[in-house]
């Protein structure tokens, strides 16, 4: 399985990797831990639902990291929404990431 980038999340780098089995043993396409600095994500899915999933779990980090007290159905909206903005509009984030 190919190395994934980190991200960099509220000045922390997070490790992001494919790890098998989140889905089966704790239902979950993802997780995320903001003490170990690491974002996991379930392989066995197709591309746009790892897509969706990895931004969701940005997201928990994000309302985490600053208290935001989301519940998991707007994180879920978010990730979503955030994803196919991005998908959709790649010239967006060269446009506006400030590079």
């Amino acid at each position: 399985m190919a190395k994934l980038p980190k991200v960099k999340i509220g000045g922390h780098r997070y490790r992001v990797r494919y790890k098998n089995g989140i889905a089966r043993h704790r239902g979950a396409l993802g997780v995320s831990c903001g003490s170990k600095l690491s974002i996991d994500l379930e392989p066995d899915l197709k591309r746009s639902q790892i897509n969706a999933t990895f931004w969701h779990e940005v997201i928990e980090q994000v309302n985490d990291m600053h208290e935001l007290e989301l519940s998991h159905s707007t994180i879920t909206t978010l990730g979503e929404c955030l994803y196919q903005v991005l998908a959709d509009n790649p010239r967006v984030v060269t446009e506006f990431s400030g590079r």
